[in-house]
C-alpha cells in the first residue's frame, strides 16, 4: 500500500496538484482526531485518496494557512466519508468544508445493514479484514509511527471501491435519490466546527436543584473550560462532570469537596496510555487550582438575583420553557393530558415501524423518535385549534386525507424531515390518523 506523508508547504501544493490534474471521481476523506488527550477534537491527520492520484496523509498541525488552502482546492470535488457526521466538524475546524458530500455509512444504511462500521462492511463486501485497532491513540503526538500511518491510509483505501458496490445497489434498489438527501442534509447538519462546551449541557446538571448550586457549577465549569482550553487537555481529564455536580450538590460542603477532589485528581496517574495526559493534568491544578478555588467562592456569594434561573429542569439559552424542553410536555401525560398528540404519535410509531419492516430499514431511519415526537405533539395542537371540544375536524372537512396530508407534511418539513421520508410517512400513516 503507497502513500505519502505531506507537512512541508511545498508538499502540500504538489498533492494538490497531483490530485486535481491527475486524479478523478470522489475524494475519499478520513480523519485521525486526539479528542481524549487534547481539548476539542479537531483532526491531527487527514487522508485522502482519488483514483488516479494515490493516498496522502495530510497533517495539519505545522502550516495550518497552507492546510487550509489545500482545503479550500479540493472543496469543489464531492468528498466521500465514512461516518461523515463524526469528521466533518474536525475538517470543518482545521479549514476543510466540502460544496458536496457522499457518506457509505449513509448508503449501507439505506440498504438495511445494521452493522454500520467500515471494517466490517469492507469484509462483507470485499472479504478484505481491516484491523482497526489505532483508533484510541494519540494521533497528536509527533512523529507518528509508521504503523500508525499505514493504519490510517488503509481507511481511505478501501472507501472508493465500497461506494461504487453500495451505489450500484441503491440504485437497484430505487434509493439513490434518498441517499443524496441524506448526504444533504448530513452536510447541513454536521458541516459544522466544533462546539465549546456549554455549562447548561453538562452531565449531571439536572441532579442540582437549587440555583445556588447551578451557580457553583456553571463557575467551576467554565473555568474548567478556560484551563482546559490554555492546556490543551480534554475538559473532562481537567475535573470530570460529576465531580462538579458532587461539589455544587450542597453548598454548604462545597469548598471541603473540592479540596477532596483536586487531592484526589492530583494524585490520579491512570492507565499507561493516559499517564502523560494525566501528568499534564497534575501540573496544570498544582498552577491553577486556586483559580477553582476563587471560582467556587464567587459562586457561594453570588447574589441571588445574579443566580441562574431554576425552574426544576435545565435552562437553556434558545430551548423551550424549561418544563418543555423539547417542546412538549413529559410523553408520559400525553394519555390522559393531550390525547390527540398520543392518538398520532401512536399512529407513527406504530404505521412506520410496520413500513420499515417492509423496506428491511432501522425505523430511526424514517423517522426519529425526536421527531416523531416533535410532529405528535404540533399536530395534537393543530388539532386543538381547529376543533372545538365536541367537532370533529378533519372527518368532517370537505377534503380530510387532502388537511391531514397537508398538516403532517408541513409539520415534518419545518423539523427537516427529508422528502423521501415525508412521501413515505404520509403514505404509512394517514389510515391510522383519520381512524
Amino acid at each position: 500500500m503507497d502513500f505519502r506523508l505531506v507537512s512541508t508547504p511545498d508538499q502540500l501544493a504538489h498533492a494538490g496538484a497531483q490530485l486535481l490534474d491527475l486524479g478523478s471521481g470522489p475524494l475519499a476523506v478520513d480523519t485521525e482526531r486526539a479528542g481524549t488527550y487534547r481539548y476539542n477534537d479537531r483532526a491531527f491527520l487527514i487522508q485522502v485518496r482519488r483514483a488516479g492520484a494515490g493516498t496522502f496523509l495530510i497533517d495539519p498541525v505545522d502550516h495550518p494557512r497552507e492546510v487550509r488552502a489545500l482545503g479550500a482546492r479540493l472543496a469543489p470535488i464531492p468528498w466521500l466519508l465514512h461516518a461523515g457526521q463524526t469528521d466533518l466538524p474536525s475538517l470543518v475546524e482545521v479549514g476543510w468544508t466540502p460544496t458536496s458530500f457522499l457518506d457509505t455509512q449513509l448508503a449501507a444504511a439505506l440498504l438495511g445493514h445494521r452493522q454500520l462500521g467500515l471494517a466490517g462492511l469492507v469484509q462483507w463486501y470485499t472479504g478484505t479484514v481491516l484491523t482497526k485497532n489505532r483508533g484510541q491513540e494519540d494521533w497528536s503526538r509527533r512523529p507518528l509511527p509508521e504503523q500508525w500511518l499505514r493504519y490510517a491510509a488503509l481507511d481511505v483505501e478501501y472507501l472508493l471501491p465500497l461506494h461504487d458496490i453500495l451505489a450500484d445497489q441503491l440504485q437497484r434498489a430505487n434509493r439513490w435519490e434518498w441517499y443524496l438527501q441524506e448526504c444533504n442534509h448530513a452536510l447541513h447538519t454536521h458541516g459544522h466546527g466544533l462546539p465549546e462546551p456549554q455549562w447548561q449541557r453538562m452531565k449531571g446538571l439536572s441532579s442540582l436543584r437549587s440555583a445556588r448550586s447551578r451557580a457553583i457549577a456553571r463557575a467551576l465549569f467554565e473555568t474548567r473550560t478556560r484551563l482546559a482550553r490554555q492546556a490543551d487537555l480534554p475538559p473532562e481529564a481537567v475535573l470530570h462532570s460529576k465531580d462538579i455536580a458532587y461539589i455544587a450538590a450542597r453548598p454548604a460542603e462545597s469548598r471541603e469537596r473540592l479540596r477532596e477532589v483536586l487531592s484526589r485528581l492530583s494524585a490520579q496517574v491512570g492507565p499507561p496510555r493516559l499517564r502523560q495526559r494525566n501528568g499534564r493534568r497534575r501540573a496544570l491544578l498544582r498552577r491553577h487550582g486556586e483559580e477553582l478555588r476563587r471560582a467556587l467562592a464567587t459562586a457561594l456569594t453570588l447574589p441571588d438575583d445574579e443566580l441562574p434561573s431554576f425552574t426544576g429542569a435545565t435552562p437553556i439559552a434558545g430551548t423551550p420553557a424549561p418544563d418543555q424542553q423539547h417542546g412538549y410536555p413529559d410523553i408520559r401525560t400525553w394519555d390522559r393530558d393531550y390525547p390527540e398528540a398520543a392518538r398520532c404519535y401512536t399512529a407513527l410509531t406504530e404505521s412506520l415501524g410496520h413500513c420499515a419492516e417492509h423496506l428491511d430499514l432501522d425505523p430511526a431511519l424514517l423517522l426519529s423518535t425526536k421527531d416523531r415526537r416533535g410532529i405528535a405533539w404540533r399536530w395534537g395542537q393543530q388539532w386543538s385549534a381547529q376543533t372545538g371540544p365536541d367537532a370533529a375536524w378533519p372527518a368532517q372537512s370537505a377534503d380530510p386525507i387532502g388537511d391531514v396530508e397537508e398538516l403532517l407534511g408541513v409539520l415534518a418539513q419545518q423539523r427537516g424531515v427529508r422528502p423521501w421520508q415525508i412521501d413515505l410517512i404520509l403514505d404509512a400513516t394517514i389510515p391510522s390518523v383519520l381512524a
